[in-house]
């Protein structure tokens, strides 16, 4: 148990990622391993199962499955699927929790890694991170690129203003600029 009451993960994980679906924290993507120590980097291992966190039961379980293997990927919810994207790869995987299965999607354009994503209505947008190039070398990226669940297709958008990596995206949705009232005569400044 953690110092605030709330039971902690099971184990200790670098780099996560994770996606929440119905009252349910599902942890796919990382490493296991010592911390930030830099003489122990070659003890760092795949975490290759999801952690699944039950809100209302307080409790852990890991879901073993061989079709995780993304590593420093981000996952996100994308209609009804948890949508894990690439991770040291170019595939994408979506997981359905009614089903309990997993779906190959489209792979992306380049094996990337250390990105962002975000789902905008009912497309994810990836961007920026780390891309392996043709001769094994990692470089880091500004692409900015669109998957449509619909036809399980990648569209570039163009590139961000600056190459990113490390950086997490977030959907905002538009916001009334007065809240709406019950009380007719209540007044809001302009």
């Amino acid at each position: 148990m953690s110092k605030d009451g709330g039971y902690s993960l099971p184990l200790e994980v670098r780099v996560i990622y994770c996606g929440g679906f119905t009252m349910i924290i599902y942890v796919t993507s990382g490493y296991k391993g010592p911390g930030p120590q830099p003489e122990k980097a070659h003890c760092l291992e795949e975490l290759k199962a999801a952690h699944v966190y039950h809100i209302s039961r307080n409790t852990w379980f890991k879901m073993e499955t061989r079709m995780i293997k993304n590593v420093c990927a981000p996952a996100v919810v994308l209609g009804e699927r948890i949508v894990i994207v690439g991770g040291y790869t170019r595939r994408i995987l979506a997981y359905d929790p009614r089903s309990n299965k997993f779906v190959k999607c489209a792979d992306m354009k380049d094996r990337r890694m250390h990105h962002g994503a975000t789902v905008m209505g009912s497309k994810l947008y990836v961007t920026g991170g780390r891309r392996l190039t043709s001769d094994c070398n990692i470089e880091d990226s500004a692409s900015f690129d669109c998957y449509d669940p619909e036809t399980d297709t990648w569209t570039s958008q163009g590139q961000l203003p600056h190459k990113l990596f490390d950086h997490a995206c977030l959907t905002l949705q538009c916001l009334p600029t007065r809240p709406p009232s019950c009380d007719a005569e209540e007044k809001y400044p302009p």
